[in-house]
């Protein structure tokens, strides 16, 4: 037999019982390689998917998050401009408030000037009612007023 080996093979082509072992052995390994890499490449296929997922995930978030900071600014714009109302409000009112004093105040002083008025007419008839000639003219005007039976 090793001298068939050293010459060839004889016969027939058929492998020894170690190289069919050996081919067997590695087959086997190979499988279980060839196994191994197709478990590798979906167990690589399901992480390329789930890290598209995380991805797609993670933009959300990331336009979430951005999308929440402008609503953060614009609640912040808002807060500042009703703080802003608030103020202009109350120097409306006040200046409102110093308007109607204003009015009021111009009003007395209206109505001053026209008591002032009235007394510079009455002090002009009074002045020239005591004028002498007024004067004497107004005593026998009474007395031409009076009934005869006085007199």
């Amino acid at each position: 037999m090793t001298k068939d080996r050293k010459h060839g093979p004889t016969g027939s082509d058929a492998p020894t019982a170690d190289l069919k072992s050996e081919r067997d052995e590695f087959l086997k390994k190979f499988s279980g390689g060839a196994k191994l890499t197709e478990e590798f490449l979906r167990e690589f296929e399901q992480l390329r998917s789930r890290l598209q997922l995380l991805e797609a995930e993670n933009a959300g978030l990331r336009a979430k998050v951005e999308a929440d900071e402008a609503i953060r600014e614009l609640l912040a714009k808002i807060d500042r401009l009703e703080s802003e109302k608030r103020e202009l409000l109350s120097r409306f009112h006040r200046a409102e408030a110093k308007s109607s004093e204003f009015t009021a105040r111009v009003q007395e002083v209206e109505s001053e000037f026209a008591n002032l008025a009235n007394l510079f007419v009455a002090s002009n008839q009074l002045h020239g009612s005591l004028s002498p000639p007024a004067i004497w003219t107004q005593p026998r005007e009474r007395s031409s007023d009076r009934p005869p039976s006085s007199r």
